[in-house]
């Protein structure tokens, strides 16, 4: 089923599939519309957004499925970089010329970019710790089950086994913004005992040095590490200006061989901010492990 419809199939997006609500509603959303046509630089977002008529989620859950549309189409409007992101994302599912199941995964994964961006937004800086490193918890748990649907799909749809992963575990792995439907979900042929093998891999994982490296990889953990800990941060490159200080005075001309030793210096300065970074992690999670 994987690959029977695509791009040429879709046509363009029909803004009357998704007017509903109050008078208010549909103007604000005509408006959202507007916005991202007039920008210019979506076109494979919106044929996506046609092409979710081909979910489960249309035909069985719709009133919920013509909200989440709005609330991914309404940051898109407001954020280029959020929308030539998305663009992106669907023209390559639309080149694959995937299935309904594989069209809604990838909207999925849309919606699980703004869930980001929205999560990141007006959190108090009491709770901010956390609150990323729960959310960094949440994103690893679901990057890993992609990967294990990966890993275990064999002659099934992959698509299709990523998404009854992601429907079968949501609520028991706390994995944001889940997908609500499938069409497929027999052929995918996940069974109960593959779910809770799975789960506990992920859990296991969770315990493990892949979900540290996970998190200091996180933007947003080590931009809040950094201002959490400015006094540590100043310190090493404090230390590392005076190492650099030293070989100025230690070398009369700035030649190869004191470039060499500056090029070594940065590296060094890298590797101690990354020692820096995981130390602070592994303080802070055993504050929020529970």
């Amino acid at each position: 089923r994987h690959g029977s419809t695509g791009a040429a199939d879709a046509g363009p997006a029909n803004i009357g599939q998704w007017l509903e609500g109050t008078s208010q509603e549909r103007l604000d959303h005509q408006a959202i519309w507007d916005r991202i046509e007039a920008a210019g630089d979506a076109p494979m977002l919106m044929a996506l957004i046609g092409r979710l008529r081909e979910t489960a989620d249309y035909l069985r859950a719709r009133d919920a499925l013509v909200q989440r549309v709005w609330h991914v189409l309404g940051a898109a409007s407001n954020d280029p970089q959020l929308r030539q992101l998305l663009n992106a994302m669907a023209d390559e599912a639309i080149a694959s010329r995937t299935c309904g199941d594989g069209v809604r995964l990838e909207f999925n994964q849309m919606e699980v970019q703004v869930f980001a961006l929205d999560a990141l937004r007006d959190i108090p800086l009491t709770e901010r710790g956390p609150t990323l490193y729960r959310l960094a918890r949440r994103f690893f748990r679901l990057d890993e089950v992609d990967r294990l649907a990966r890993l275990n799909a064999g002659t099934r749809d992959q698509a299709e086994v990523r998404l009854a992963y992601r429907l079968g575990l949501a609520e028991r792995l706390d994995l944001p913004l889940p997908p609500t439907r499938m069409l497929y979900r027999t052929a995918a042929a996940v069974t109960a005992d593959e779910l809770l093998g799975v789960e506990g891999q992920v859990l296991a994982s969770q315990d493990g040095p892949a979900f540290f490296a996970s998190v200091v990889d996180r933007d947003y953990w080590v931009a809040w590490l950094r201002a959490s800990y400015a006094s540590e941060f100043a310190e090493l490159k404090a230390t590392i200006d005076a190492e650099r200080a030293g070989l100025e005075d230690e070398f009369a001309e700035l030649d190869d061989a004191y470039l060499a030793r500056i090029k070594a210096l940065d590296e060094q300065q890298k590797m101690r901010e990354q020692e820096l970074i995981k130390q602070l992690t592994y303080r802070e999670g055993m504050k929020y492990n529970d």
